[in-house]
């Protein structure tokens, strides 16, 4: 059998509460035999002390290295015989790495370290989660080492207005491959990246433990529960959920919603519930680890997602909440956007309302919610779709694959 190449995996912020795939990733990853040496350019412990934690993280055996960050950086300095395969100058490390370090070189600086440090840890292949921060550390980190690099893109980190269309054509250029997690996603690359990308830009779902989500028909479901999971930022779509529970609130609908999540949004919400005279029938119950998310997911009715895109250009491209939901066999109803459809697929697993239409969204819920034999067809054919294409123990081998297959010349 083929030796496992040991993987550096470079992520900005490691583990986080609301990237889950990431940790389940490397866990299965680590199930296959395959060694793994984390990088994080920021300490969240550090940075959020105190936040809720998956207990998940505790069956992490990969080691974890978090980045020193500006300060520290001041004080470190790069041993320039390391790097000569082009990717800092002579010129450039001497300046970087002496006397005041500029906010901008901060990043750099964390390259050529990780670079360093994976030359001495025996990494074989970087990887990089998110095409934004970490893409750049794990292509500057190649460059000076000569190890390949690829990496996975979402959604922000390629929508969002605030993209380098440019550095990410670069990126895409410079990497093995590029893996994705939609069909949508992967035809914006290519379209971006130009002629001759199709072959390295690779579609692959995100996959979810289906040993952890599955449908248990033992359980009670709470009658007119309504779910909302995600982080509170205007993606979401939060505000128009809200805003259709006070349409149903106003039709004589009998529910409770709860949206459980935190963020920037939280306020907004919190004020919109208020001011709607909401506060019996919705709540905003905060970041939850996945351990409580799968009770609530079996104790809902309904779970609700109603993604926009931002007026920033943000945007989700395939939620892996939807997926955890539809796995137990909670029914949902989503929009029509980017990747969701490949999750959802109107009137068969699930519903579809339109983008920013609360009056639409009420009307699908107060649909689903007086027909539990249509909910209950929903949730048969989600779990089948996610049994289906969405199985962590059959999609994290085909990166696996991927990573045993990469042409290091």
């Amino acid at each position: 059998m083929t030796k496992s190449p040991k993987i550096g995996y470079v992520l900005k912020r490691f583990p986080r509460l609301s990237e889950t795939f990431i940790l389940n990733e490397i866990l299965e990853l680590e199930r296959l035999d395959t060694p793994i040496q984390v990088y994080s350019l920021i300490d969240v412990t550090m940075e959020e002390p105190g936040s809720p934690r998956h207990k998940l993280v505790q069956e992490l055996k990969s080691p974890v290295v978090y980045l020193p960050t500006r300060q520290p950086l001041k004080k470190w300095r790069v041993k320039l015989g390391h790097f000569n395969h082009g990717g800092f100058t002579q010129a450039v490390l001497k300046e970087i790495c002496g006397g005041e370090v500029p906010p901008e070189s901060i990043l750099l600086l964390q390259a050529a370290l990780i670079g360093s440090m994976a030359k001495a840890h025996g990494v074989d292949h970087l990887h990089a989660h998110f095409g934004s921060d970490a893409a750049s550390a794990a292509m500057l980190a190649s460059r000076t080492t000569g190890i390949p690099f690829s990496f996975t893109a979402h959604a922000k980190d390629i929508f969002h207005e605030a993209v380098d269309r440019e550095l990410l054509r670069r990126k895409i250029a410079e990497a093995k491959f590029v893996v994705t997690v939609s069909d949508f996603n992967r035809q914006h690359l290519i379209d971006l990246a130009g002629k001759g990308s199709e072959g390295k830009i690779v579609r692959l779902y995100n996959g979810i433990d289906l040993e952890r989500f599955q449908l248990d028909r033992s359980i009670t479901r709470e009658p007119g529960l309504i779910l909302g999971v995600g982080r509170l930022q205007e993606k979401k779509g939060f505000h128009h959920l809200v805003q259709a529970c006070r349409v149903l609130r106003d039709s004589g609908a009998t529910f409770r919603c709860e949206i459980a999540g935190d963020g920037p949004e939280r306020e907004s919400l919190a004020r919109q519930i208020a001011g709607g005279g909401l506060q019996d029938c919705v709540a905003l119950i905060g970041a939850k680890p996945q351990e409580e998310l799968i009770d609530m997911l079996k104790r809902a009715t309904l779970f609700v997602l109603p993604c926009i895109i931002s007026a920033n250009g943000d945007r989700d491209a395939l939620p892996t909440v939807l997926l955890e939901a539809m796995a137990v066999g909670l029914p949902v109803i989503s929009t029509n956007l980017v990747g969701i459809p490949e999750i959802v697929e109107h009137g068969k697993t699930g519903l579809l309302a339109a983008p920013g239409d609360p009056v639409g969204l009420a009307n699908a819920i107060k649909s689903m919610l007086d027909q539990p034999k249509r909910r209950e067809a929903f949730a048969l054919a989600g779990v089948s779709k996610v049994k289906e294409l969405f199985n962590l123990r059959k999609n994290v081998p085909s990166l696996k694959s991927l990573f045993c297959n990469v042409d290091t010349r």
